[in-house]
């Protein structure tokens, strides 16, 4: 049995292509079976141009049906997905999503009401999770996406619009007017983020590396230690006071963390486990007569045979980023960490811009860090 197949012609070239059918004393699907078999003979460029005109229509027909591009090569059709609730699933989860599930229930970041799965026809192609966080403003309350993945094979335009919208709705129906995400809680590009709406909150810079003694017999190290003093005076930076506080004294000021890749929430909870371990300083700084309060939290870290030492500096909300106020307390710190840490490697998060200005530390590795917030309306 043949198969049928639709041809839109506009009205100027069905009116012509039908005369010269009726001239034949043809049918006018006959009539456009001879064109294409090209068994008339013609010798007419006109109706030899219309002939090519219906022969391209049959073909882009058929490209259609094959999946081929205007060009000629094969497209690959992306699998539309659909989002399922973990706690809802019925199905057999594959190891890798358990062990996803157990790292994220260990880092006590899980919730089973807001993990979802992605899937297509075939299986699991990704996964998310959300977490609600109230932090003091400019962060507010939050809905955070402490993980987005899709597979890049489902990664398109039609996926991330559902997907975004989904998460959209689940923010609003919660009550949650923002959704907050780090690039190091995703796989998804930043051009796709800002395609369905996700914007550019804050940006860091991850430094790790060594810190170095100064050396005052080189030269180089001498126009260090000679700026930096300069820059001490020029801005009027003077350390009025350290002292050693607990835990439960950072959580009650609702003090920020500047340069962060996670919530405050988040790093609460983590020192809370580990607090014995931990060596939370309060420094008084007085900046261009201007007295400021932060907190510098330290954690020994023992990756492979070395030990890394983390800081995390926090701040009154006001000074949160007010680059030139941050840009002087992090000279000082690090000015600090020269005595303290010298041949000790440490790993620090700082605001964009700074990261080549900070000094004395021999770096080994440098990561940007950014953080992206979508409005809920």
């Amino acid at each position: 049995m043949g198969k049928k197949i639709e041809i839109e012609l506009n009205n100027q070239l069905f009116e012509k292509i039908n005369q010269l059918a009726e001239a034949k004393s043809m049918k006018l699907e006959d009539y456009l079976i001879s064109l294409i078999k090209g068994n008339e003979g013609l010798q007419n460029q006109k109706l030899k141009d219309y002939q090519g005109y219906v022969i391209k229509e049959l073909e882009a027909l058929l490209d259609k049906v094959k999946g081929r591009d205007g060009n000629g090569n094969s497209q690959q059709q992306k699998s539309k997905v659909l989002i399922y609730s973990y706690k809802t699933y019925r199905n057999e989860l594959q190891k890798e999503i358990k062990d996803i599930v157990e790292f994220y229930k260990r880092k006590g970041w899980f919730n089973e009401d807001f993990f979802y799965l992605i899937q297509d026809r075939r299986g699991i192609v990704g996964y998310m999770g959300l977490n609600p966080q109230r932090e003091e403003l400019p962060y507010g309350g939050y809905m955070f996406l402490y993980s987005l993945h899709v597979a890049k094979s489902h990664q398109g335009q039609q996926n991330f619009k559902y997907i975004s919208g989904f998460i959209h709705a689940v923010a609003k129906k919660e009550k949650y007017y923002s959704v907050d995400i780090s690039s190091v809680s995703t796989n998804i590009e930043e051009k796709d983020l800002l395609s369905v709406g996700f914007k550019k909150f804050d940006t860091a810079t991850l430094l790790r590396g060594k810190v170095e003694l100064v050396d005052n017999e080189k030269i180089e190290d001498e126009k260090i230690v000679n700026e930096l003093v300069d820059k001490r005076k020029q801005y009027e930076v003077f350390k009025l006071e350290t002292k050693k506080i607990k835990l439960s004294d950072v959580i009650e000021k609702g003090y920020l963390s500047s340069g962060r890749m996670l919530p405050l929430g988040f790093l609460f909870a983590e020192w809370q486990k580990k607090e014995q371990k931990l060596e939370i300083r309060q420094l008084k700084i007085k900046v261009q007569q201007k007295e400021i309060e932060l907190i510098l939290v330290e954690e020994g870290v023992e990756q492979g045979q070395d030990e890394i030492f983390q800081y995390t500096l926090l701040v009154e909300p006001n000074i949160l980023f007010d680059e030139e106020i941050l840009r002087h307390l992090y000279i000082e710190i690090i000015g600090d960490l020269v005595n303290q840490k010298s041949g000790k490697k440490i790993q620090l998060m700082v605001p964009e811009g700074l990261a080549e200005d900070i000094k004395f530390i021999e770096k080994e590795g440098k990561k940007k860090v950014l953080w992206y917030r979508m409005m809920v309306i």
